[in-house]
């Protein structure tokens, strides 16, 4: 032999198995470390990008803990490690009436959300 593995036909099946219940399992884990997260966009009416925006979620059954985040240069946010549950945001800029909306937040998932900011009647 040259060093070749060779392997009987009743092997075959098991090996077949092991890589699959291996496949299974990787999969499994790879949402397990993703923490529940809320992402988005706030924009103005017309859909240009809101820089310098607070955002925050509320939760009513974490006991009123809440969680903000600012927005960058494109309008994006993150708000991560939510427990999950039911949260009411909130998107706040200068010069812009402030809007709310309800989102749902479950395990190991994200939720997108966009919000679109009108000029405030000042």
């Amino acid at each position: 032999m040259r060093g070749d593995i060779r392997m009987d036909r009743g092997s075959r099946p098991v090996i077949l198995l092991l890589a699959l219940t291996a496949a299974l399992l990787l999969a499994g884990f790879r949402g397990a470390g993703e923490p529940e997260r809320i992402v988005g966009r706030v924009t103005d009416a017309v859909g240009t990008p809101l820089g310098g925006a607070t955002v925050s979620a509320r939760s009513a059954a974490a006991q009123g803990a809440e969680r903000s985040a600012q927005t960058g240069d494109t309008g994006g946010f993150q708000l991560a490690g939510l427990p999950p549950g039911r949260y009411t945001l909130r998107a706040e800029r200068e010069g812009y009436a402030p809007a709310e909306q309800t989102a749902e937040v479950a395990a190991g998932e994200r939720t997108a959300v966009i919000f679109r900011l009108r000029p405030s009647r000042r």
